[in-house]
């Protein structure tokens, strides 16, 4: 049996350590929302979709929120962004825009990890008739960012859509050949 030096189990436990207090977690940083908008205060609306948008991160648990209040760091610039966001500490970045046009309303998000890694930003979109359509729909929103960081991405319609079709397919090859034994069975 080999015995560990006192010293050398010591930064083992030190290591593992740092390592669980590193894996708490994780922190997204919340830029200001670029506004574009005919509306004169856009400032207004910003920080509305920012308070909203924590508040309901927030709610969530699981993520560490830091919001950025400064105006001017507004952007939907994915290297700005990133840039800012690791000045503040974070793990990840939100940003995006909000754009009004006429009676309707869209709010693009982007979701971006600090670290390098294969992940790619996730890009969420919300269309609307009028702003008020866009509020109730910042829950699922939050949620999708939620799910982003812990790595369990939901299937996109799309990946939904593409297995509903192969499961046709399948279905209709079975009944196919189905019929063709019974041809074989029953001339």
């Amino acid at each position: 049996m080999r015995i560990i030096p006192p010293l050398a189990l010591a930064l083992c436990a030190g290591a593992l350590a740092s390592v669980s207090a590193a894996a708490g977690p994780a922190r997204i940083v919340i830029l200001p929302v670029v506004v574009h908008s005919a509306a004169p205060d856009s400032t207004y609306v910003s920080r509305g979709l920012s308070d909203m948008l924590s508040a309901r991160l927030e709610q969530l648990g699981g993520l560490d929120v830091v919001r950025e209040d400064d105006p001017k760091e507004a952007t939907s610039a994915l290297k700005d962004a990133v840039a800012l966001a690791r000045q503040r500490g974070g793990d990840y970045v939100l940003f995006g825009s909000f754009t009004q046009f006429g009676d309707g309303a869209s709010l693009d998000v982007h979701c971006a990890p600090l670290a390098p890694s294969d992940d790619k930003p996730r890009s969420i979109f919300i269309q609307s008739g009028t702003m008020g359509e866009i509020i109730p729909k910042l829950d699922e929103l939050a949620d999708k960012i939620a799910h982003y960081v812990a790595g369990d991405l939901p299937e996109s319609s799309t990946t939904a859509a593409a297995a509903e079709r192969a499961e046709n397919s399948d279905i209709a090859e079975l009944r196919h050949r189905l019929e063709a034994l019974e041809r074989a069975v029953f001339p």
